[in-house]
């Protein structure tokens, strides 16, 4: 792959391994998006008013649950975009980068093929994005439209929790109004759901493809069933 400078066609071995890459990538990105949305979920119940201070004995007794926020928002958005980078790998657009330089390996009609992501992302999807975050949503939400049956996810919601992932994590640091932090109690269990849903799909999409290879998907279905029956979700929000 490092040193790949020509289209590999789909007769070639190399594009039969790149295949196989792809699969093994949207394996890797499933499965970390499994695990940052298992994080979230454990530390919101741990931090609920049904564990905290009576099942779990803090180390710092000051603590409260809403100090969390500035983890559980960001973590939680990147379990979604971990999901969609699994689904865009399974599909042959894989995002790398080599040398410090973003790229997508690109399966085509004819094999394989590696292009710089901004230049592509630019140039043949028409996008405005500066960040790789908006490249890969907007290269999601593209490639829809161009004809490529991907799973139908909210891009709209995604957008809505990376707007409030920046302003936990950046826009904060330059802002007096602490209280807030205070006013988004709730915004973790408001954005759960999608998060759920998206990480539900990205693990069909490669069940349905190939397979899950890292067991991630046996322990989304427990975490679901337990988390519909704990007190600090609307369990039918998860449905």
């Amino acid at each position: 792959m490092l040193a790949m400078k020509e289209k590999f066609e789909s007769d070639k071995t190399e594009a039969e391994w790149l295949n196989i890459y792809s699969i093994y990538s949207a394996n890797q990105q499933l499965n970390e998006a499994c695990n940052k949305l298992w994080t979230t979920v454990e530390l919101s119940n741990m931090t609920s008013r049904q564990i905290w201070k009576k099942s779990y004995l803090p180390i710092g007794e000051q603590f409260s649950g809403i100090f969390s926020l500035g983890t559980l928002i960001p973590t939680l958005y990147y379990a979604e975009i971990s999901s969609i980078v699994s689904i865009l790998s399974s599909f042959g657009c894989v995002p790398i980068i080599l040398n410090g330089t973003p790229f997508y390996l690109l399966r085509t009609e004819s094999g394989w093929t590696m292009v710089k992501r901004s230049e592509y992302v630019e140039n043949m999807l028409k996008i405005n994005a500066h960040s790789w975050h908006d490249r890969i949503i907007g290269t999601y939400e593209r490639l829809s439209t161009k004809g490529i049956k991907l799973p139908r996810i909210s891009l709209s919601r995604v957008r809505k929790l990376k707007k409030l992932r920046n302003e936990m994590h950046y826009q904060i640091l330059g802002d007096l109004r602490m209280w807030r932090m205070y006013n988004s109690t709730r915004a973790y269990q408001k954005h759960l759901p999608t998060a759920i849903k998206i990480v539900k799909v990205a693990i069909n999409n490669l069940t349905e493809i190939k397979c899950v290879t890292t067991g991630c998907e046996k322990r989304f279905e427990n975490l679901i069933e337990n988390l519909s029956k704990v007190g600090w979700l609307n369990a039918n929000l998860i449905k």
